[in-house]
């Protein structure tokens, strides 16, 4: 047995021999909070009058505050570029209408080309494409009024011929663009006229009345029914002649 200085010895030795095992990594616990942080809702409070003061009261914060309200409230009257309103619709119907103006008589001759394959309509020419001609009426070409004797009318023209007031009287044959012609009117009781416009568009009928004074008719629709129609609501016609 060891004792006094042999057993310090031994005990020295033996500590210094030894190999401490590797440092475990320990997680540290989670630290709660204190009860003074935690969460809670407080309901808003409102600025003081201090808070208040130090906005700006210039003209300019004025102005941002109209322009936000615009912004956000935008005022009925005012046009957006994806909207229709009522003067977009105004233009689009004057728009429509002149086309329909420009192009003269064609629309009509086109959509009741039956009617036209045996009856002429009689048309006026403006002054402007010829002076001799607006001095008298011409007709349109049967059975079609797009192809005469001069061959198919060019985009826009109506084939249409009438007798020359040159010695002779002979027959002339002419293209003459839609835009310078207009129906021609009645002058007297019993004429036949083709209905523009109302109800009975489409449909022709004797006069049974004429004003040129006053530029109106009246034309039996039925032998109980009377229409009165202007002239611009009319054209006269003739029917085709038989060979």
């Amino acid at each position: 047995m060891l004792e006094g200085q042999e057993l310090a010895s031994f005990c020295d030795m033996r500590k210094r021999s030894y190999v401490a095992p590797p440092r475990r990594c320990i997680t540290p616990p989670v630290k709660k909070a204190p009860s003074t942080l935690s969460v809670s809702i407080i309901a808003p409070t409102a600025p003081s009058s201090s808070v208040w003061s130090t906005w700006p009261g210039s003209p300019g914060g004025l102005n941002l505050l109209q322009d936000l309200s615009l912004d956000t409230n935008p005022s009925s009257s005012t046009l957006q570029a994806w909207s229709v309103n009522q003067l977009d619709i105004q233009d689009s119907n004057d728009a429509l209408a002149d086309t329909i103006k420009d192009s003269g008589p064609i629309p009509w001759l086109k959509e009741f080309s039956l009617t036209f394959f045996k009856y002429h309509a009689m048309l006026k020419v403006s002054p402007v494409f010829d002076g001799l001609l607006s001095k008298q009426f011409i007709s349109t070409t049967c059975p079609d009024p797009f192809f005469g004797e001069n061959g198919p009318a060019p985009e826009g023209c109506v084939a249409a011929f009438c007798t020359s007031n040159s010695a002779g009287a002979a027959m002339k044959h002419y293209h003459i663009p839609a835009i310078y012609l207009s129906p021609a009117p009645p002058c007297k009781k019993n004429q036949e006229c083709f209905i523009l416009d109302g109800p009975h568009r489409g449909l022709i009928r004797p006069l049974s009345s004429c004003s040129i004074k006053n530029s109106n008719i009246n034309i039996n629709i039925t032998p109980m029914v009377t229409v009165s129609l202007r002239f611009d609501q009319i054209c006269l016609v003739e029917p085709i002649r038989s060979q």
